[in-house]
């Protein structure tokens, strides 16, 4: 019961997180709340401080408006990094959202070219919010990338990753006179849900890009294992058999199969041409007879795994996001099928398995909330 109303009283927090003030009625429905649960949280958070009840006026009628606590809002930068774009957005350390921007990283591009698109798109963001450079605290970065703690350059990454070595923070630390924190993507992922949903039973994270990894958050903290490699389950080595090497050396790896990537290359394959992502994002919209093959056999083999893994450490949630990923669509139904057919009933009955509702930003908030949490007083 305490986990029930702790979790009710995140997802209130949660729901005011951009700043404003909501009537009591709004937040009954954007929670799904009852009237009288919504009520009683929102009594215990305004004892501890934690958000400001004011009479009001709202859709013309009087009421109680809620909001967090005024306190001190700090704003950052949140960026995301994949091969082939950048999202950025602009907030609070409560996960409030200003303004984004989004661009795309031409594959021709040398590692000083994207960072003049990387450090552009934080301007557009910053200027779309009425605000400049200085009013910002911090720019965190999430990259598919393992990373040097020390150096912060990128370690290692996909195939051909252009920011291999590349003193990122340093770099871009220069470009916008700014500090900066890096950090995985998938991690950033899961925390931002974390904060938005609440995690006491767990909730897993699983970015479908170039290629495929995972976070997970329990209870609000990140769980990132012995040496900090939690959630790399691209290399899952599932079937041996498969003649396709996997750029970790090995074959059979789950993302040769089920990444975004992966679904790119298959349908260049198909069509005898090569298709940017953007092309095979749209593609894949038609729902060609090739395409739903195409789908239906990676998400097969990522329902699979992930059905391996719910049995194994059975998280209350699993969040997916990539450019194939739909509620409704083949990729996630061909997953949900999969998942279904390796995992007991009563664990299918009891997990979530859905698009982040974060999507598409879920990284780049991660990254928000991650940084601004490590330079708010």
């Amino acid at each position: 019961m305490a986990r029930l109303r702790k979790s009710n009283l995140d997802l209130v927090l949660a729901t005011l997180a951009s700043g404003e003030a909501m009537s009591q009625s709004a937040l009954v429905a954007a929670t799904g709340l009852s009237a009288a649960a919504v009520s009683g949280l929102v009594a215990e958070l305004s004892g501890q401080g934690r958000v400001e009840v004011r009479e009001g006026v709202a859709n013309g009628r009087r009421a109680r408006l809620v909001s967090r606590s005024a306190g001190v809002r700090v704003f950052g930068a949140g960026i995301d990094i994949g091969r082939t774009h950048v999202r950025v957005v602009v907030g609070d350390q409560h996960g409030g959202i200003r303004a984004e921007s989004y661009s795309e990283i031409p594959g021709r591009e040398t590692p000083t070219l994207a960072l003049d698109i990387v450090s552009a798109g934080v301007d557009k963001a910053v200027s779309d919010a009425g605000m400049s450079r200085n009013e910002l605290a911090v720019i965190s970065v999430a990259t598919v990338s393992s990373l040097d703690p020390v150096s912060g350059a990128v370690r290692s990454g996909p195939a051909g990753s252009m920011w291999t070595d590349f003193p990122l923070v340093e770099r871009l630390e220069s470009a916008t006179g700014l500090p900066v924190r890096l950090q995985n993507d998938a991690n950033l992922g899961a925390l931002a849900l974390g904060l938005a949903l609440g995690s006491e039973r767990g909730i897993l994270f699983i970015k479908v890009g170039t290629g495929i990894g995972a976070g997970l958050v329990v209870d609000g903290r990140l769980f990132t294992g012995n040496v900090g490699t939690v959630g790399e389950i691209g290399h899952l080595a599932l079937d041996p058999s498969l003649a396709v090497t996997c750029e970790c050396g090995r074959r059979g790896c789950l993302e040769t199969r089920s990444s975004s990537e992966a679904v790119r290359r298959s349908f260049s394959t198909a069509l005898d041409r090569e298709l940017t992502m953007a092309e095979a994002v749209e593609f894949a919209r038609g729902e060609s007879p090739v395409a739903l093959a195409v789908l239906d056999e990676a998400g097969t083999f990522l329902g699979k795994a992930l059905g391996w893994i719910a049995q194994t450490i059975n998280p209350a949630a699993i969040y997916l996001e990539g450019p194939f990923v739909s509620g409704d669509g083949p990729y996630l139904g061909a997953v949900r099928a999969a998942f279904k057919q390796s995992v007991w009933p009563a664990i299918f009955s009891s997990t979530v398995l859905d698009a982040s509702p974060l999507e598409p930003r879920t990284v780049a908030v991660g990254a928000l909330v991650s940084g601004l949490a490590a330079v708010s007083p």
